[in-house]
C-alpha cells in the first residue's frame, strides 16, 4: 500500500516541471523595454540627453515619428525636445503584459519618491540619511484594456528641477488575483542597462528599501527629472547680475523763463 502511494510523485512532480515554464510565461508583469516611450513606464530620464546650458543639465529627446505622415506631432515633439526635464504634475503611465486589477492601484503600491543623493562616479552611495524618504501618492487611476496601461497623475505637485522615482510594487495585482512579476530585463538592469540611467535606477532601488519596499517587492521603476518652471526667468536674473551696469550719469536741468523762475 505504501508502495502504490508513493510511485504517483514523479509523475506530479513530472507535471510540475512540465508546466512550470507555462505558469511563468502567464504572469503579467509590468513592461521594461527601454528602446521607445511606450516600451516602459513614462516619462523617464532614459529620453534625455546631457545639456550643460539647461537647469537641470539635461534635455527631453524624444523620438519622432513619420513627419510625413504625422507633421504636427513632429511640431509638438520638437517643442517638447527644447524643455529640461517633465512635467511637475506628471501622468505617469506604465504598461503591462496583461489585465491588472485596478482597485490594487492605490498610494501603497504606486509612488513616488523624490531622489536627493545621486551616485558618485565610482558607483558608490552617498548621503545616506536614516530617516525614510516621504512617497508622494497618486490619483487619476485610468486603465486602458486594449493597451494594457495604466495611467496615473501624481497626487501634488512635484518640486522643480528634481529627480523622482516611480515605484511598481507587486502589491499591483493580476485579474488573476496574483501578484504582478518583474519583467526578467527589469530584474537584471544591472547588466542591460549602461550609463546614467543604470545609476538613476540603483538610486531608485535604494531609495525604495529606505522607504521600506525591498527590491524583490519592486515590480518595474523609472526615473525622471522634472523640468525647470521658472527657469526663463532665473536665465534673466543670471544675465542681469552677470550684466557690469552703466555707471549713472546725471544732468543738471538748465531753468528756463516759462518755470516761472529766474534763468541761471
Amino acid at each position: 500500500m505504501l508502495a502504490a502511494s508513493i510511485r504517483p510523485i514523479p509523475v506530479v512532480l513530472s507535471m510540475l516541471l512540465l508546466f512550470a515554464p507555462a505558469m511563468r510565461a502567464t504572469e503579467v508583469h509590468p513592461r521594461f523595454d527601454l528602446s521607445g516611450p511606450d516600451g516602459g513606464p513614462f516619462p523617464s530620464d532614459r529620453f534625455t540627453v546631457a545639456d550643460p546650458t539647461q537647469m537641470t543639465g539635461l534635455r527631453v529627446t524624444l523620438p519622432k515619428p513619420d513627419c510625413l505622415e504625422r507633421a504636427s506631432d513632429c511640431e509638438d515633439i520638437d517643442v517638447i525636445n527644447t524643455l529640461d526635464g517633465f512635467n511637475v504634475q506628471p501622468r505617469l503611465s506604465i504598461p503591462f503584459s496583461g489585465a491588472i486589477d485596478v482597485h490594487t492601484v492605490t498610494s501603497d503600491t504606486v509612488f513616488l519618491i523624490k531622489l536627493v543623493c545621486p551616485h558618485d562616479s565610482d558607483g558608490a552611495e552617498e548621503c545616506d540619511e536614516e530617516t525614510a524618504p516621504r512617497r508622494v501618492g497618486i490619483s487619476q487611476v485610468v486603465w486602458d484594456p486594449f493597451t494594457n496601461a495604466l495611467h496615473v497623475e501624481s497626487d501634488e505637485l512635484l518640486e522643480q528641477h528634481t529627480r523622482y522615482a516611480l515605484i511598481v510594487t507587486r502589491g499591483v495585482r493580476a485579474a488573476s488575483g496574483a501578484p504582478v512579476a518583474a519583467q526578467q530585463t527589469f530584474r537584471r538592469f544591472r547588466q542591460t542597462v549602461r550609463g546614467a540611467y543604470k545609476d538613476a535606477l540603483l538610486d531608485a532601488v535604494r531609495v525604495a528599501r529606505k522607504a521600506g519596499v525591498a527590491e524583490q517587492q519592486i515590480a518595474v521603476a523609472t526615473v525622471f527629472t522634472t523640468q525647470s518652471v521658472t527657469a526663463v526667468l532665473e536665465k534673466i536674473r543670471d544675465q542681469i547680475k552677470a550684466a557690469a551696469p552703466r555707471p549713472c550719469r546725471f544732468q543738471p536741468r538748465t531753468r528756463r523763463e516759462s518755470d516761472g523762475l529766474p534763468t541761471s
